[in-house]
Protein backbone atom coordinates (compact mmCIF):
# COMPACT_ATOMS: atom_id res chain seq x y z
CA UNK A 1 0.00 0.00 0.00
CA UNK A 2 2.05 2.77 -1.12
CA UNK A 3 1.13 6.04 0.59
CA UNK A 4 2.21 9.58 -0.74
CA UNK A 5 2.50 12.67 1.99
CA UNK A 6 2.61 16.47 1.24
CA UNK A 7 2.42 17.93 4.92
CA UNK A 8 3.63 21.40 4.16
CA UNK A 9 3.72 23.72 7.25
CA UNK A 10 3.74 27.70 7.48
CA UNK A 11 5.20 29.14 10.55
CA UNK A 12 4.37 32.39 12.13
CA UNK A 13 6.30 33.53 15.48
CA UNK A 14 4.24 36.83 16.75
CA UNK A 15 5.79 37.23 19.79
CA UNK A 16 8.61 34.83 21.22
CA UNK A 17 6.16 33.47 24.20
CA UNK A 18 3.47 33.01 21.96
CA UNK A 19 4.03 31.12 18.21
CA UNK A 20 1.28 30.15 15.69
CA UNK A 21 1.83 26.97 13.46
CA UNK A 22 -0.30 26.11 10.63
CA UNK A 23 -0.49 22.83 8.72
CA UNK A 24 -2.14 21.37 5.80
CA UNK A 25 -1.73 17.79 5.81
CA UNK A 26 -2.38 16.05 2.40
CA UNK A 27 -1.59 12.48 1.03
CA UNK A 28 -2.68 9.66 -1.31
CA UNK A 29 -2.66 6.05 -0.79
CA UNK A 30 -2.63 3.19 -3.70
CA UNK A 31 -3.61 0.03 -4.09
CA UNK A 32 -2.46 -2.38 -6.98
CA UNK A 33 -1.65 1.16 -8.89
CA UNK A 34 -4.74 2.73 -8.19
CA UNK A 35 -5.20 5.44 -5.83
CA UNK A 36 -7.78 4.47 -3.09
CA UNK A 37 -7.88 7.40 -0.48
CA UNK A 38 -7.49 10.74 -0.98
CA UNK A 39 -7.22 13.17 2.20
CA UNK A 40 -6.63 16.93 2.57
CA UNK A 41 -7.08 19.65 5.46
CA UNK A 42 -5.97 22.21 7.50
CA UNK A 43 -4.53 22.19 11.11
CA UNK A 44 -3.95 25.62 12.56
CA UNK A 45 -2.53 25.91 16.05
CA UNK A 46 -1.40 28.19 19.02
CA UNK A 47 1.21 27.50 20.97
CA UNK A 48 1.93 29.30 24.13
CA UNK A 49 5.25 28.93 25.95
CA UNK A 50 5.34 29.43 30.04
CA UNK A 51 9.02 29.54 29.75
CA UNK A 52 12.23 28.05 28.16
CA UNK A 53 11.04 24.17 28.63
CA UNK A 54 6.93 24.02 29.11
CA UNK A 55 4.93 24.96 26.36
CA UNK A 56 0.26 24.07 25.76
CA UNK A 57 -0.35 23.41 22.22
CA UNK A 58 -4.67 24.58 21.22
CA UNK A 59 -5.14 22.80 17.59
CA UNK A 60 -7.90 22.24 15.77
CA UNK A 61 -7.78 19.78 12.36
CA UNK A 62 -10.01 20.28 9.42
CA UNK A 63 -9.79 16.73 7.09
CA UNK A 64 -11.68 16.12 4.41
CA UNK A 65 -11.35 12.51 2.69
CA UNK A 66 -12.72 10.81 -0.28
CA UNK A 67 -12.74 7.01 -1.34
CA UNK A 68 -12.85 6.35 -5.02
CA UNK A 69 -14.38 2.88 -4.78
CA UNK A 70 -18.08 3.45 -4.70
CA UNK A 71 -18.96 1.39 -1.90
CA UNK A 72 -22.25 -1.69 -2.20
CA UNK A 73 -24.45 0.18 -0.17
CA UNK A 74 -25.12 4.01 0.93
CA UNK A 75 -24.61 3.45 4.08
CA UNK A 76 -21.52 2.09 3.41
CA UNK A 77 -20.00 5.47 2.23
CA UNK A 78 -16.90 6.51 4.52
CA UNK A 79 -16.45 9.88 2.38
CA UNK A 80 -16.89 12.68 4.87
CA UNK A 81 -14.98 14.96 6.60
CA UNK A 82 -13.18 14.70 10.44
CA UNK A 83 -13.17 17.54 12.92
CA UNK A 84 -10.46 17.32 15.42
CA UNK A 85 -9.96 19.31 18.68
CA UNK A 86 -7.00 18.44 21.06
CA UNK A 87 -5.02 20.44 23.64
CA UNK A 88 -1.48 19.05 24.61
CA UNK A 89 1.56 20.71 27.17
CA UNK A 90 5.00 19.26 26.44
CA UNK A 91 7.40 19.72 29.28
CA UNK A 92 11.54 19.19 29.29
CA UNK A 93 12.77 17.25 32.07
CA UNK A 94 16.28 17.94 32.85
CA UNK A 95 17.37 19.80 35.92
CA UNK A 96 19.63 18.80 38.76
CA UNK A 97 17.44 16.42 40.25
CA UNK A 98 16.53 14.27 36.97
CA UNK A 99 19.06 15.29 34.14
CA UNK A 100 17.19 13.06 31.90
CA UNK A 101 16.70 15.77 28.72
CA UNK A 102 13.37 13.83 28.09
CA UNK A 103 10.27 16.13 26.70
CA UNK A 104 7.01 14.36 28.01
CA UNK A 105 4.16 15.35 26.37
CA UNK A 106 0.68 14.91 27.07
CA UNK A 107 -3.27 15.17 25.75
CA UNK A 108 -6.32 14.90 25.19
CA UNK A 109 -8.78 15.15 21.60
CA UNK A 110 -12.41 15.40 20.99
CA UNK A 111 -13.34 14.18 17.17
CA UNK A 112 -16.28 14.40 14.95
CA UNK A 113 -16.30 12.49 12.07
CA UNK A 114 -19.43 14.03 9.68
CA UNK A 115 -19.44 10.69 7.21
CA UNK A 116 -21.48 10.29 4.39
CA UNK A 117 -22.67 6.55 5.35
CA UNK A 118 -24.71 6.26 8.50
CA UNK A 119 -22.28 3.67 9.38
CA UNK A 120 -19.52 6.06 9.61
CA UNK A 121 -20.61 8.31 11.33
CA UNK A 122 -19.02 9.08 15.12
CA UNK A 123 -18.24 10.65 17.82
CA UNK A 124 -14.85 10.37 19.61
CA UNK A 125 -12.19 11.64 22.94
CA UNK A 126 -9.71 10.14 23.69
CA UNK A 127 -6.28 10.94 25.34
CA UNK A 128 -2.37 10.49 24.61
CA UNK A 129 1.15 10.86 26.25
CA UNK A 130 4.51 10.64 24.46
CA UNK A 131 8.02 11.02 26.01
CA UNK A 132 11.27 12.13 23.20
CA UNK A 133 14.96 12.35 23.81
CA UNK A 134 18.09 12.93 21.89
CA UNK A 135 20.08 9.53 21.47
CA UNK A 136 23.79 9.06 20.75
CA UNK A 137 24.95 9.34 17.03
CA UNK A 138 22.64 12.25 15.80
CA UNK A 139 19.66 9.80 16.65
CA UNK A 140 15.91 11.25 18.30
CA UNK A 141 13.94 8.65 19.65
CA UNK A 142 10.05 8.39 21.01
CA UNK A 143 7.58 6.58 22.41
CA UNK A 144 3.94 7.11 22.32
CA UNK A 145 0.89 5.59 23.55
CA UNK A 146 -3.07 6.53 22.91
CA UNK A 147 -6.45 5.23 23.88
CA UNK A 148 -9.27 6.38 22.04
CA UNK A 149 -12.98 5.90 22.30
CA UNK A 150 -15.23 5.90 18.78
CA UNK A 151 -18.93 6.31 19.61
CA UNK A 152 -20.95 6.07 16.47
CA UNK A 153 -24.27 7.84 16.36
CA UNK A 154 -26.34 5.39 14.35
CA UNK A 155 -27.53 1.65 14.63
CA UNK A 156 -24.97 -0.25 12.51
CA UNK A 157 -26.07 -2.25 9.71
CA UNK A 158 -24.11 -5.35 11.13
CA UNK A 159 -25.21 -5.41 14.38
CA UNK A 160 -27.21 -8.41 15.51
CA UNK A 161 -29.35 -9.33 12.62
CA UNK A 162 -28.75 -5.60 10.98
CA UNK A 163 -29.41 -2.48 13.16
CA UNK A 164 -30.09 -3.75 16.38
CA UNK A 165 -27.44 -1.36 18.27
CA UNK A 166 -24.60 1.18 17.92
CA UNK A 167 -20.90 0.55 17.38
CA UNK A 168 -18.68 1.64 19.93
CA UNK A 169 -14.78 1.32 19.27
CA UNK A 170 -11.67 0.98 22.08
CA UNK A 171 -8.53 1.51 20.32
CA UNK A 172 -4.82 1.60 21.93
CA UNK A 173 -2.04 2.00 20.56
CA UNK A 174 1.74 1.89 20.80
CA UNK A 175 4.48 3.79 18.82
CA UNK A 176 8.21 3.64 18.77
CA UNK A 177 10.06 6.16 16.70
CA UNK A 178 13.53 6.73 15.34
CA UNK A 179 14.76 9.68 12.98
CA UNK A 180 18.19 10.30 12.21
CA UNK A 181 19.57 12.80 9.76
CA UNK A 182 20.62 11.65 6.27
CA UNK A 183 24.51 10.61 7.00
CA UNK A 184 26.04 11.93 4.09
CA UNK A 185 25.85 14.51 1.33
CA UNK A 186 25.33 17.14 3.90
CA UNK A 187 21.96 17.61 3.44
CA UNK A 188 20.16 19.27 6.96
CA UNK A 189 16.88 18.95 5.72
CA UNK A 190 16.82 15.22 4.65
CA UNK A 191 16.19 12.59 7.47
CA UNK A 192 15.55 8.51 7.53
CA UNK A 193 13.09 7.18 9.82
CA UNK A 194 11.93 3.95 11.55
CA UNK A 195 8.34 3.53 13.16
CA UNK A 196 7.06 0.39 14.36
CA UNK A 197 3.37 0.47 15.92
CA UNK A 198 1.20 -2.05 17.79
CA UNK A 199 -2.60 -1.56 17.32
CA UNK A 200 -5.43 -3.41 19.72
CA UNK A 201 -9.06 -2.37 18.41
CA UNK A 202 -12.02 -3.84 20.21
CA UNK A 203 -15.65 -3.12 19.19
CA UNK A 204 -19.04 -3.83 20.19
CA UNK A 205 -19.45 -5.88 17.13
CA UNK A 206 -16.72 -8.71 16.64
CA UNK A 207 -16.44 -7.79 13.22
CA UNK A 208 -14.40 -4.95 13.92
CA UNK A 209 -11.89 -6.24 16.62
CA UNK A 210 -8.47 -6.45 15.39
CA UNK A 211 -4.30 -6.32 16.01
CA UNK A 212 -2.21 -4.96 13.76
CA UNK A 213 1.59 -4.80 13.74
CA UNK A 214 3.09 -1.92 11.50
CA UNK A 215 6.78 -1.36 10.47
CA UNK A 216 7.62 2.08 8.52
CA UNK A 217 10.72 2.92 7.16
CA UNK A 218 10.92 6.17 4.88
CA UNK A 219 12.73 9.43 4.58
CA UNK A 220 11.67 13.30 5.52
CA UNK A 221 12.34 16.09 3.24
CA UNK A 222 11.77 19.55 5.36
CA UNK A 223 11.68 22.83 3.37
Amino acid sequence: LPRIMFPPIISSDWMSRSPAVSSCPTNLSQTDGDTSVQRGGIAPSVTYRWGKDDATTLRYTYSPTNYTNDPASRVLDRDGTAHVFSASHSTLVDNDVFPLGVNLQIGINRSFNEAEGDDFAYDSYGWFFSASRQLPYDIRGSVSFSHQLDDYRNPNSLAGVGFDFNRADRIKRLNFYLERPVPFFDLDNLSVFVNWQYTDSQSSISFFDYTQTSFNLGVTARF
